[in-house]
């Protein structure tokens, strides 16, 4: 099979739906589809468009059509865990999975090799649960940890080019409880425990020596009523989301210098009855190329246009389709595809309503 063709069935596989509702296009993903395990807690597309999901038993690598499974199999070259709970992809176009008690795990798509990192608990710097991967421009790699951050580097035969955890840089703490990718390649860090609680971060390397570089913002407070943030995003530049745990949305507008211009509050709960005296603990925030705002957590699965102001709450209207009471993980691709991961219930392909027209549907 010539990899012009390979392509092809790949974008046709994966970016085809089956339409199962007049107004929404979707998909379930299960065991019954080979995916290894039901617990979703990881979603990530990687450079030649292949979706990877992580689970509770091991990756998922997945064409459209069928799954490639990397597993612990108490061997020289697998997973050092089953219970995957991050994913992320490297310049180099390397897979790293992170897990809970046993380190992190560097796949090569190209040749199935695994190597392990960061597996020894009687490490003073272990961390034991690596929920987060990031990579900087620069190609230095970073985990957040409870002692601070671990920078690390390594080379393209796996061998570690240097490591070292931080947690001052430049008289600032490194004890960061969210971190988030920035448009402009470098990272937002979020310190709700200091004065100033968003900061733009710069990671390179001298001499295999992290070299960290800070530029806060003058954000101190975010302004919610009863509530706290759980997550955010930056979209387009400059413009972050915050979204509370009682469904209010904060955008935020910075200028260059990071001083904030705009603030605007939008309650997401005007058309979700029953949602607004509610906590949610944990919710996943993504923006599609629509420039819509995608929130989802226990029950809930919500759209808010950021062109009109509009909002929508599939799950009033898709129940009986998306079993999205205890989604975990949102992603959204780059073809405008939704995924939705759940606990318990699998991964659902959910092609948006402006979608264009798949392959299979011309």
């Amino acid at each position: 099979m010539s990899n012009l063709f390979k392509y092809f069935f790949l974008i046709f596989s994966l970016y085809s739906c089956d339409s199962l509702h007049a107004q929404l296009q979707l998909n379930k993903i299960s065991g019954i589809q080979g995916l290894s395990q039901n617990t979703v807690k990881s979603i990530i597309q990687d450079s030649n468009g292949f979706i990877w999901v992580g689970t509770y038993n091991g990756i998922n690598k997945y064409d459209g059509y069928s799954m490639v499974h990397y597993k612990f199999l108490n061997d020289v070259n697998s997973l050092s865990s089953n219970i995957i709970i991050s994913l992320f992809e490297d310049k180099d176009g390397y897979i790293w999975a992170g897990t809970t008690n046993a380190g992190l795990n560097r796949i090569d798509p190209r040749t199935g090799k695994i190597d392990v990192y960061f597996d020894n608990p009687n490490a003073s710097d272990y961390a034991s649960e690596i929920d987060h991967i990031y990579q900087s421009s620069s190609g230095v790699l970073f985990i957040n940890t409870s002692k601070g951050i671990k920078f690390f580097k390594v080379a393209i035969d796996g061998s570690l080019l240097f490591e070292e955890v931080m947690n001052v840089a430049n008289n600032f703490s490194l004890r960061i409880k969210t971190i988030i990718p920035a448009v402009n390649g470098k990272h937002w860090f979020f310190t709700p425990e200091r004065k100033i609680i968003l900061h733009q971060v710069a990671v390179n390397e001298i001499e295999n020596v992290p070299d960290i570089k800070i530029q806060s913002t003058d954000i101190k407070w975010f302004e919610f009523n009863s509530s706290y943030p759980v997550n955010f995003i930056e979209y387009p530049k400059n413009t972050i989301w915050v979204i509370s745990n009682r469904l209010q949305l904060l955008k935020i507008k910075l200028n260059n210098q990071l001083q904030v211009i705009n603030r605007e509050l939008i309650s997401l709960s005007d058309n979700t009855s029953g949602f607004s005296d509610k906590n949610f603990k944990k919710l996943a925030i993504a923006v599609d190329k629509e420039q819509n705002i995608w929130v989802a957590g226990n029950g809930i699965l919500l759209n808010y246009d950021t062109k009109t102001g509009e909002k929508q709450n599939l799950n009033s209207s898709h129940r009986k389709e998306i079993a999205i009471q205890q989604a975990q993980q949102l992603m959204i691709d780059n073809t405008n595809i939704l995924w939705l991961g759940t606990l318990n219930h699998g991964l659902y392909k959910i092609c948006l309503l402006y979608t264009s027209p798949s392959p299979r549907d011309s």
